[in-house]
């Protein structure tokens, strides 16, 4: 069995608090986000952004969220799931019109520190199975990531909407990107992967750094 490394060793520790937090992030609310920024702080010593990074990046997710909320059009902070990673936001989730896809985009844009928005936010409506089996795919795909020695998985977000599993992260290369993709393939009840993952070594992540 080959060994895990110093930044996975840390990371275990706080694995109870990343799985609440992954069952929990579908909700989407202020409660939810700050306990996301907690265990941010946990883990930090095992991610490839730095501490201020991932402090921003919990500034602006729960700003975000926040903002969804003081909206008050069609709970748009429960249907919209927010990650962000250093400055990039992936939104996902399912709305009725695109009038509020287009909305959550707006709103996420408006805050600072925002560099891209990925705006993955389709029209629809979730059944409770469908919403309770995503979050099981996703609680899954996590725990498959843990246990894989070549995989870094602290370094990425996962969030499935009605059985498509939407990634957000740093990869430390293309083969370990490969590898999350294959387990996330792999899973049950997945009609589809979408990765918006970035190289570690990835010029863009410097030049962001020095904005």
């Amino acid at each position: 069995m080959a060994p895990i490394p110093s930044q996975r060793l840390a990371y275990r520790v706080g694995l109870p608090l990343v799985l609440l937090a992954a069952l929990m992030q579908g909700a989407c609310n202020p409660v939810s986000v700050g306990i996301s920024a907690t265990t941010a702080t946990g883990v930090v010593i095992a991610q490839e952004r730095s501490a201020g990074e991932a402090v921003d990046d919990a500034r602006i997710n729960l700003q975000i969220s926040e903002a969804l909320f003081q909206a008050h059009i069609d709970n748009l902070y429960r249907k919209v799931n927010v990650d962000v990673m250093e400055g990039r936001v992936l939104l996902t989730g399912q709305v009725k019109t695109q009038q509020l896809v287009d909305q959550a985009a707006l709103t996420a844009w408006k805050v600072d520190g925002v560099a891209t928005v990925i705006n993955e936010v389709r029209i629809g409506e979730l059944d409770a199975v469908e919403s309770v089996r995503d979050r099981w795919i996703s609680m899954r795909l996590r725990v498959r990531m843990l246990g894989d020695a070549e995989i870094y998985d602290v370094n990425y977000s996962i969030v499935t909407v009605g059985g498509s599993i939407y990634l957000l992260g740093i990869g430390q290369s293309q083969d370990e990107l490969e590898r999350v993709l294959a387990h996330a393939r792999d899973m049950p009840y997945v009609r589809r992967v979408v990765a918006h993952v970035v190289m570690k070594d990835d010029p863009s992540r410097s030049a962001a750094a020095t904005e």
